[in-house]
């Protein structure tokens, strides 16, 4: 493998070198770090030069992806000046650029284009995936971001497509403080600033504010538009200072006073097109958006990530990674606030984690199932509470659990009901177990309608489970058969098949086993194309004795 090789030199009461190497182009942070323990300098102090027509500072991630770009020659050394620059030349430098943007933003209309994407440009969705995609969507794009993110110490960005959801937000916030923002600026002679942090609008100076958690593509769209209205702003990307843009210019400002009182609002996730739409505007190449998407989920950010690796196997590795760090620290993960879930958001990123989880004892599986997966937003409280009650049942081993035939079938002997120690992985190859194996099998996503476990005996039965304290509840048809098509063919042929349904009294299991023999019930063409579900059992039962 090649390595990439920076050369420095530390100019100061005698010249310094130092020689670094990288597998790839390092980013800002990691070789700052480097440079900081190579010269003993703060890595939030380095800075570098390079020769371009005179002298090139870079001390961004912005910066340092421009010299990329315009000036690496793969193969050949890269080399920097160190510099640690004066600690008041920073003031005025960045009061410079904010002028800058002012000059060119105030009033005036940021450089845009607009654009079109058809769902023929990417990948054909697969026959069983959920999203609606249109047919096209049209954009509006703003383009030069670059100066802009460098200008504010902003996360490096190419393009800021404004999407719908954006312009929803702008008028809500409008909606909300513009017309005491308009009010308050025209009758107090204190100057008001409506004031944006990367996770936060600020209005000062006023009774309230509020807080939105985005990211900062919808800053610098809100920013550009405030800013062409001629609206007094001020914004922040890192924690030492922001920039004030009013009727004065622009400038950099040092840190503000305290806020409280703020609220929360939560936008919805980037559509498949408004993210391939980004893709296209920053690389033109949108091919691989969907299977990306499919990896990571709706996030702008790390799509774009994933295409810069040179190596399809790079983003596998810090999944991994990720991953297993995750599970090393199992046993002590706090309890999260209850109004909010935390979720895996892909069934790629599920079997990744699903790997690392399996090596973990029962018990800190289950806390990290609970604490992860999606089933919880499908379920009431109650609900959720009584099927993490039946999984940590089900996988303790112990004694069997009493089964009562569900109405319907007439009278069945008594099928041991015993729970397992096998916790096996909650992936489609988790359910690929030998015959007569003990497991039990709860699915990492929630796609499998109407059970939400599988348990399988040494006396060759499997179980599809279902839990529920609803009287009335999904058919459990569509679950049983795709986990049944998981299992090959002699596994599955080879075992007696029963469906459990599990509520919290006995007098709603009754019922519900009752629907579920009603739901189960086929005819003889559905039959034909259904074997698992024409001698299937139907029991039910509660967790309590």
């Amino acid at each position: 493998m090649k390595q990439i090789q920076v050369k420095l030199d530390y100019p100061g009461n005698a010249m310094q070198h130092a020689l670094l190497s990288f597998t790839n182009e390092p980013e800002w942070s990691a070789l700052a770090k480097e440079i900081g323990r190579s010269f003993e300098i703060p890595s939030d102090k380095v800075a570098v030069t390079y020769i371009n027509s005179g002298e090139t500072f870079i001390r961004t991630q912005n910066a340092l992806e421009t010299f990329y770009k315009a000036h690496y020659k793969p193969g050949k050394p890269i080399r920097f000046v160190v510099k640690v620059p004066d600690p008041k030349l920073p003031i005025d430098i960045l009061s410079q650029q904010a002028q800058k943007i002012h000059d060119k933003a105030w009033g005036k209309e940021w450089p845009h284009r607009t654009g079109q994407i058809k769902s023929t440009e990417i990948a054909k969705l697969p026959d069983d995936c959920e999203i609606e995609v249109p047919e096209s969507l049209d954009y509006d794009c703003f383009i030069g971001i670059e100066e802009l993110t460098e200008a504010l110490y902003c996360p490096p960005m190419d393009v800021v497509i404004a999407r719908g959801e954006y312009e929803k937000l702008r008028k809500y916030l409008e909606e909300a403080v513009g017309k005491n923002e308009r009010d308050v600026y025209k009758n107090r002679s204190a100057r008001h600033q409506f004031v944006m942090q990367q996770s936060f609008y600020l209005e000062r100076n006023a009774d309230f504010c509020f807080s939105i958690w985005e990211k900062p593509h919808f800053f610098l769209y809100l920013l550009l538009y405030r800013l062409k209205q001629k609206l007094p702003t001020a914004v922040q990307f890192n924690g030492s200072h922001y920039f004030v843009f009013d009727e004065h210019g622009g400038k950099r400002w040092k840190q503000w006073k305290k806020y409280s009182s703020a609220i929360c609002l939560v936008s919805e996730l980037p559509e498949l097109l408004e993210i391939a739409a980004v893709v296209k505007e920053t690389s033109g190449d949108v091919s691989q958006t969907l299977c990306h998407i499919g990896k990571v989920g709706p996030s702008i950010r790390t799509v774009l990530s994933m295409k810069k690796l040179d190596q399809p196997t790079s983003f596998e590795n810090d999944a991994i990674k990720a991953a297993n760090k995750l599970c090393e620290k199992a046993s002590s993960l706090g309890v999260i606030s209850g109004e909010c879930q935390l979720f895996i958001p892909t069934p790629y990123l599920w079997d990744v984690f699903e790997t690392a989880r399996k090596a973990l004892k029962n018990h800190d599986s289950l806390k990290l199932f609970f604490l992860l997966s999606s089933h919880a937003l499908t379920r009431s409280a109650a609900g959720w509470n009584l099927e993490m009650r039946m999984h940590e049942r089900m996988c303790s081993g112990g004694a069997p659990i009493d089964l009562i035939p569900a109405s319907g079938h007439g009278e069945l002997s008594i099928t041991p009901f015993t729970p397992s120690t096998n916790l096996v992985p909650g992936t489609l190859a988790g359910l690929n177990q030998p015959k007569g194996a003990s497991f039990y099998w709860m699915p990492s996503v929630s796609n499998f309608p109407g059970i939400d476990a599988v348990l399988g005996d040494t006396d060759r039965n499997i179980f599809t489970v279902q839990c529920s304290i609803a009287k009335d509840h999904s058919a459990p048809n569509d679950g049983i058969l795709k986990a049944s098509q998981s299992i090959p063919s002699a596994i599955r042929n080879a075992h007696s098949w029963h469906h459990v349904v599990v509520s919290d009294t006995l007098a709603t299991a009754q019922k519900q086993g009752s629907q579920a023999v009603s739901q189960l019930r086929k005819t003889p063409r559905e039959q034909a194309n259904a074997q698992v579900l024409i001698n299937m059992n139907v029991w039910y039962c509660t967790l309590y004795d």
